[in-house]
């Protein structure tokens, strides 16, 4: 899928088996699903869009629920 070219994993989501990452020097944010093989263009952020990245990390509020932190 990749051959010789540069990406920066963006992050990954674990439940769709699937990663984000940038890709190309127009810095394109792609999807690849591990499942289907399949990779799929999101947007293209262009040459000027910074290579800094904060990953999503969702918050589950339901292991709070019995009282233990």
């Amino acid at each position: 899928m990749f051959g010789f070219h540069e990406f920066i994993v963006v992050s990954v989501h674990p439940e769709r088996n699937m990663v984000f990452y940038v890709f190309g020097h127009d810095n394109r944010l792609m999807s690849y699903d591990m499942d289907s093989g399949e990779a799929r263009m999101i947007r293209v952020l262009g040459r000027d869009c910074s290579e800094h990245f904060i990953p999503y990390v969702p918050l589950f509020s339901e292991s709070l629920e019995d009282g233990h932190q």
